[in-house]
């Protein structure tokens, strides 16, 4: 079971609701892509993604730090 909370980039930094809606795409993609990672029967993990930052990201850097943070979580939590 997994329980993920979405937060985003601030409207100050990222004015345009097409851009915060692209960086909630991409952390989503990353994560769906990833999950197996964490997945284990017995384990809820609650995770929340923040992406703050002032430049507009690329898929391949959004994937490469979702798979470093799961690594992370599972080695220190099993």
């Amino acid at each position: 079971m997994y329980s993920l909370n979405w937060n985003f980039g601030k409207k100050k930094i990222f004015k345009k609701s097409v851009h915060r809606n692209k960086i909630k795409r991409l952390l989503r993609a990353s994560f769906f892509l990833n999950k197996f990672i964490l997945y284990e029967k017995s384990k809820n993990y609650y995770i929340i993604l923040i992406y703050n930052s002032h430049f507009f990201p690329k898929f391949i850097n959004i994937d490469i730090s979702i798979k470093k943070i799961f690594n992370k979580i599972k080695d220190n939590y099993d």
